[in-house]
């Protein structure tokens, strides 16, 4: 059984050995490794003490952080969206489910929008994030490069507006 949970301490790192297994799948994050786990721990005290939304997806049986999804400020007033799920794990509308968690967690925090990037091949979560509401706002040709490494695929850029006035 899973469940959703704000980040706790306990579970910062399996969320780090989580996040490094779908970076080295190298299909569906720019990032190619994980980040250093000192500065993980940073990410997600900072995260908590913020109060920024974050949840993980924990696996109740293992007690393992599998998955998350956040909206990390990007403005003051927009998150930008991240969100990672094991691959044993997918396919089963837990990463819907953590969205619109989400989505709600962002309007509690103020944001009037959120952002995201996805790569255009990962048609699932497009179709994912359209059905949340999501819209394309443009798309990246060729992809981009990120802490060196290059992206060649195009990336789908997307944006959900939360309020039109604050």
């Amino acid at each position: 059984m899973l469940k959703f949970t704000k980040p706790e301490t306990r579970y910062i790192q399996s969320y780090w050995e989580t996040f490094d297994a779908i970076v080295k799948e190298k299909i569906y994050l720019a990032a190619t490794e994980a980040f250093p786990l000192e500065s993980t721990i940073e990410f997600v005290k900072t995260s908590v003490e913020k109060n920024i939304p974050q949840l993980f997806i924990i696996d109740s049986e293992t007690d393992r952080c599998v998955g998350w999804c956040d909206a990390i400020p990007k403005e003051d007033t927009v998150g930008y969206i991240g969100t990672g799920l094991l691959e044993e794990y997918r396919g089963k509308g837990t990463g819907t489910q953590i969205l619109y968690q989400i989505i709600e967690l962002s309007k509690q925090y103020g944001y009037l929008k959120l952002e995201l990037d996805v790569r255009a091949s990962n048609k699932r979560a497009i179709n994912v994030y359209e059905k949340a509401g999501f819209t394309v706002c443009n798309t990246v040709r060729d992809g981009f490069v990120f802490n060196d490494h290059t992206i060649t695929e195009n990336v789908v850029q997307m944006e959900l507006i939360l309020a039109l006035n604050k």
